[in-house]
């Protein structure tokens, strides 16, 4: 969280989620700097890093991602591509059509070993690389990651329309 706000958001923390969140910390200016400041403040062999863009995640998603990632060293929750997938060029003209059967848009949390996340950082971070999500970094490093078909629910709220969409589904029905 942004440095003026650890106190608040660490008694809410301590309010809502008892030991599950172990310190909350300062992030950076980028996804992947706040990702390395909460890896460094880490002190579990499993890590899971979820955006708050995501506030719909369902428990039972959480289970099997988190199950998956010890199984294997690392899991995200993904759902596959519904539209259909182009490459575009930098005219905004269609370069190329991806088939969407092997397509799937990754979600949070990304869960994975602590020590593959950190090497994984450190790597990018020695290669000046910089990457939209963990599943990304650990790829590069040469880490296998495992994909859980996510629910519905656990869309991403960046947009105006996101936040309308989100509140109708939670007005019309349950969680």
């Amino acid at each position: 969280v942004r440095a003026q706000d650890i106190e608040r958001v660490q008694a809410l923390v301590d309010r809502v989620n008892g030991t599950a969140v172990y310190q909350v910390v300062s992030g950076g200016q980028e996804r992947q700097a706040s990702v390395w400041a909460g890896l460094k403040a880490a002190i579990r062999p499993f890590v899971a890093v979820h955006d708050a863009a995501r506030p719909l995640l369902q428990a039972a998603d959480l289970d099997a991602v988190v199950t998956a990632a010890r199984e294997s060293g690392a899991a995200a929750l993904g759902h596959p591509a519904r539209d259909s997938m182009l490459r575009v060029n930098t005219g905004g003209q269609i370069a190329d059509v991806v088939s969407r059967e092997t397509v799937w848009q990754v979600q949070t949390p990304q869960v994975a070993r602590r020590d593959w996340l950190v090497a994984a950082h450190e790597e990018a971070r020695a290669q000046r690389r910089a990457a939209t999500d963990d599943t990304a970094l650990l790829r590069a490093a040469g880490y296998p990651v495992m994909v859980v078909r996510g629910s519905a629910w656990n869309v991403k709220v960046t947009e105006a329309e996101d936040v309308h969409y989100v509140l109708e589904r939670l007005l019309r029905e349950e969680m």
